[in-house]
């Protein structure tokens, strides 16, 4: 058991365990990461109570989620490790029991979990796990792999049971940044399969100081995205690993359009600067304002140990020659594996390095080095260093804030949060809400929690939430008040299944101009359609406005196998940027001849709140015989939302 800040929670959860009923020997092995209520107090105060089976861990420092549950696991010294977070609960008594039996009984097994309930404390709701209809048709349970688990949520920390000795030979634990349950447990079923049993056994509890329950779709994504990335570094040969890998990286540009928010040029007074950024950031800052690059830190990385001595003394590095030299000699040849074999130049001012990451060739990379120096704004430079990146950097985000440069900013993931206990001065030190290692994307992220534009106009970094109206910041949204898609290759990223790569394939056929999308789908399964294309510059802000009840027409043309229907979703954003999903009242037959298949939303409420709903709408969601298993083809031609006019007023 890991805890932190768990004192209304961890007693229920302690009693738990001890009302197990089974004849093993067995421990309780508690490791608190520092927390500052009252926690500790009551785990020395059960401790004292049961001394032979409560093994406590206080740490003395924060040591973040990822080391104090490392540090947990190999701690534990029994045959078997069972799991569970300090703000969950066990339910079935018999539950350790039934799952060790199984495990010495079935020797090719290495995990045993089983369904749990969630229950949300702000409404005292309780839900069953996220997948209940995969036990439909299997009464016992069913045995997994790692074919699909990051696909399929159907553990939590608190249903596992897994054997210790295939926590054998897994030196990456020590090394990884975001190593947690889900690393953990994908890696022990390299070691053998998992089966997951068909009883209730535990309760998943769903509130506000929740580590995930805090955080908002876009947070949970990014995170899950680092993840899986770091596991992908270390099993790069898995071809499970890299199927859910390159479907987290094609989503990530679907990501950057529902996170994007238009930035306001009207209030930015100073446009003529350079930026020497640490990573790519600086590039989509000046893409954001349609500025020129007045920089040579374009398509670059520096690592932070070489980034603090460059600001420190800036001129002396930049005037230096820059000297290409192998991946060999490089100081950073261990973060090599970082980018997964692709060759780019690494060149050298002095000791500090530049890696040229988006470059292939040394002369295209000097070329773009050159003319960026030619640029440069000697009275008016930016510095921007992201301590995200790199996990043993204390000494040199303290040795960044120390530079006498002006106009410094220094970006730190909401993950290390546990690192601000070390830093001397805080000052210039922006934690991010969200993060992503990609710069297109994390441009976007970053001016959610940072306020670039008074940045660029004072030289002072402020988190804008807490400083300022987010008003000033970001432009008006712009909206349509109708829609029209033709189909074609053009356009035919707009249509994604990304969420459900094996439920549908979308393919284009552009001798036609149709998208044809193939299904083998099993339940609720959808694809969907954007209205925000990534590819628009950030001061484009698309969102179709239907809030007058004559513009709730949506009209698809398409044909398919004869007995297919279509549902769909509308989905919204409020004003705190938040997203729902309005369900269509209207199954449509699709029909093998072509046809316009007709969703009247005119019967929705007409009210204030609602009307603002359907103001901002960014993307339908359809689904083909929704809540059924079916498989076959439909052809997709055409889209509209909007008015019927405007309709008969398009296809004449």
């Amino acid at each position: 058991m890991t805890t932190y800040n768990q004192e209304q929670y961890i007693a229920k959860a302690l009693d738990s365990i001890l009302s197990q009923k089974h004849d093993y020997n067995y421990e309780i092995v508690v490791s608190d990461d520092c927390s500052t209520d009252n926690t500790r107090q009551i785990i020395k105060d059960y401790q004292k109570e049961y001394p032979h089976i409560i093994r406590p861990i206080l740490n003395n420092k924060n040591l973040g989620v990822s080391k104090n549950c490392i540090q947990n696991f190999r701690s534990c010294r029994g045959e078997y490790i069972a799991t569970l977070d300090g703000d969950d609960y066990w339910t079935d008594q018999d539950k350790i029991k039934k799952q060790i039996t199984f495990l010495d009984e079935n020797p090719q097994y290495v995990i045993s979990c089983h369904r749990y309930k969630r229950f949300y404390t702000e409404t005292q709701k309780y839900e069953d796990d996220l997948h209940p209809e995969l036990f439909i048709d299997k009464p016992d349970g069913f045995e997994f792999g790692q074919e699909y688990y990051f696909e399929k949520w159907l553990t939590q920390t608190l249903t596992m049971v897994f054997r210790n000795s295939a926590m054998e030979d897994t030196p990456h634990f020590e090394t990884n940044r975001y190593c947690w349950d889900t690393q953990i447990f994908w890696t022990l079923l390299n070691k053998g399969k998992g089966y997951v049993h068909n009883f209730f056994g535990g309760v998943y509890l769903i509130h506000s100081k929740g580590v995930w329950s805090k955080h908002i779709d876009q947070q949970k994504y990014s995170l899950n995205y680092l993840s899986i990335e770091e596991l992908y570094r270390d099993f790069h040969d898995n071809i499970h690993l890299k199927r859910i890998y390159n479907l987290y990286k094609k989503n990530l540009p679907w990501i950057k359009s529902e996170f994007r928010r238009p930035l306001n040029p009207e209030i930015l007074s100073n446009k003529h600067f350079t930026i020497v950024s640490d990573d790519n950031w600086g590039e989509e800052l000046y893409k954001a304002f349609n500025l020129p690059r007045l920089t040579p830190f374009i398509g670059t990385h520096i690592y932070n140990k070489d980034f603090v001595k460059l600001t420190d003394k800036f001129s002396y590095y930049i005037n230096q020659k820059i000297k290409f030299i192998d991946l060999s000699e490089s100081n950073n040849i261990k973060e090599f594996r970082h980018t997964y074999g692709t060759q780019y130049p690494i060149g050298k001012l002095d000791d500090i390095e530049i890696h040229f990451t988006k470059f292939r060739s040394e002369q295209d990379a000097l070329n773009s080095w050159e003319d960026g120096k030619n640029n440069i704004v000697w009275d008016n430079i930016y510095f921007k260093m992201d301590a995200s990146h790199e996990g043993e950097n204390i000494d040199e985000i303290n040795n960044f804030q120390k530079t006498q440069v002006k106009n410094k900013v220094c970006f730190l993931n909401h993950h290390d949060k546990n690192k601000l206990k070390e830093l001397v001065n805080k000052d210039n030190l922006i934690i991010m809400d969200f993060w992503n290692p990609q710069s297109d994307i994390f441009f976007p992220y970053s001016i959610s929690t940072f306020d670039v534009i008074t940045w660029l106009n004072t030289g002072k970094a402020y988190y804008y939430q807490s400083k300022y109206d987010v008003n000033n910041i970001f432009s008006p949204v712009r909206k349509r008040f109708f829609h029209f898609t033709e189909f074609d290759g053009n356009n035919a990223g707009l249509l994604d299944a990304d969420l459900y790569a094996n439920a549908y394939q979308i393919r284009t056929n552009n001798d036609t101009e149709v998208i044809k999308i193939s299904y083998d789908k099993q339940d609720e399964e959808y694809f969907r359609l954007s209205l925000q294309e990534p590819e628009h510059p950030l001061n484009i802000d698309l969102y179709v406005d239907l809030s007058e009840k004559e513009n709730r027409h949506i009209l698809i043309l398409m044909n398919g196998d004869k007995e297919a229907s279509l549902t769909m979703d509308i989905i919204a954003r409020d004003e705190n940027e938040n997203d729902f999903s309005i369900k269509s009242l209207t199954k449509a037959n699709i029909e093998q001849e072509y046809q316009w298949l007709h969703f009247d939303f005119t019967s929705l409420p007409h009210d204030q709140n609602f009307n603002f709903l359907l103001s901002r709408i960014k993307s339908f969601s359809f689904y083909i015989n929704e809540r059924e298993k079916a498989k076959g083809e439909v052809n997709i031609l055409a889209f509209f939302a909007g008015s019927m006019d405007k309709f008969q007023e398009l296809i004449d």
